[in-house]
């Protein structure tokens, strides 16, 4: 079951892709669910989830922790923390180097652990991205560890607010090996309304059940940094994580983390050199202003547009449509962290460029963005 070489290993890269100055998002989840796991009798459970999100500019840093305390007066404990360096390759493609810590326990009769390293390509652009991803490591319980592997397929379409999404997973733990595809919709903004849905069903199940399995989950805003979720469904076991299937439904309140000052400034860069005439775009960044809940307005100005959108780090580099207000503004309003932010706009769906009023920069495919710095 232990294996410390391999695990130290992975801890080195997993804290070592913590950005220094990064996008940071955290919070936690309270809330209230009724669980039924595949062959147990289901309960009530309440549940805190805290997690934690910092994004760089070629590293990734996540982690996350779930308790329930069950009616029964049972207990469960989860919890990861992965760590991804991001190597650009070409002008679209990137090369990705990981690793994940993470382990559960059911009381004192059930014990998992795991340590994977990962490694892959993606394909990104402004409106769609894919990946392929190997994962390898261990799957430990209190009998014994085993070698668990994992290949990751998929890709991703955005328009607008809406992204679908279409991936398949072959898995193989110790002599154990299974298949899953899935489909998933998610509707909505950073920061405002969110709904998502998946789809899957799973091929080679060592308890011989196909699925299918699915999942709705609904993020609804009530203050600038409160959030209700819902959701509920049923998911399959996974021999990597430790999870077993389970049907749920569960009722939270999402708390963001204040970080930061209470009073924001933002700084609108000015103009370096200028950058070639493909690079830009005909609309300017006329002005920035956000709350104390980190709720930033956007302002630009885009002449006789007929639409208006904007992708960027802070939006995951979705497609965000800006909304026409007056005198050829176009606003939007979302959630940003401090710190310094790159994003791009699109006109007339057009191609996507540099917003007079902002300061360009080389981004890590050889393009070029625009940056603004919420303080």
């Amino acid at each position: 079951m232990r294996t410390p070489k391999l695990r130290a290993a992975l801890l080195g890269v997993v804290l070592c892709a913590g950005p220094a100055a990064a996008q940071t998002t955290a919070g936690v989840d309270a809330g209230a669910s009724y669980v039924e796991y595949d062959g147990f009798l289901g309960a009530a459970a309440f549940s805190l989830s805290p997690f934690l999100r910092a994004v760089g500019r070629r590293t990734v840093l996540a982690a996350s922790a779930s308790w329930l305390t069950f009616e029964t007066g049972n207990m469960s404990l989860q919890g990861s923390l992965e760590g991804t360096y991001v190597l650009p390759l070409t002008s679209h493609l990137t090369a990705q180097f990981g690793g994940e810590l993470g382990g559960s326990r059911y009381e004192s009769f059930a014990r998992l652990a795991r340590a994977l390293g990962r490694v892959g390509i993606r394909s990104r652009a402004a409106s769609d991205d894919g990946w392929l991803l190997a994962t390898v490591g261990d799957a430990a319980t209190d009998s014994g560890a085993r070698l668990a592997r994992r290949l990751d397929a998929g890709y991703r379409l955005r328009g607008g607010p809406i992204a679908v999404s279409l991936s398949a997973t072959g898995t193989a733990v110790g002599d154990t090996t299974y298949a899953d595809i899935a489909a998933s919709v998610a509707y909505g903004r950073v920061g405002a309304f969110r709904a998502e849905a998946s789809l899957s069903a799973r091929a080679g199940d060592p308890g011989g059940n196909a699925g299918p399995y699915g999942e709705v989950a609904l993020t609804i805003p009530v203050s600038g940094a409160t959030s209700f979720v819902l959701a509920g469904g049923r998911y399959p076991s996974d021999l990597v994580r430790g999870d077993v299937g389970a049907k749920y439904v569960t009722a939270a309140v999402r708390i963001m983390a204040p970080f930061g000052h209470h009073e924001r400034s933002v700084s609108v860069g000015l103009r370096e050199p200028p950058i070639p005439e493909a690079a830009a775009v005909s609309a300017t960044l006329d002005d920035v202003h956000c709350d104390a809940a980190r709720m930033c307005t956007l302002v630009l100005r885009a002449g006789d547009a007929s639409s208006v959108e904007l992708t960027g780090d802070f939006t995951e580099w979705r497609a965000v449509p800006l909304r026409h207000a007056a005198s050829g503004r176009w606003e939007v309003t979302l959630r940003i962290a401090p710190g310094r932010h790159r994003f791009n706009v699109r006109v007339n769906g057009g191609g996507w460029g540099v917003p007079a009023g902002t300061t360009p920069v080389r981004d890590d495919f050889q393009g070029w963005v625009g940056t603004l710095v919420v303080e």
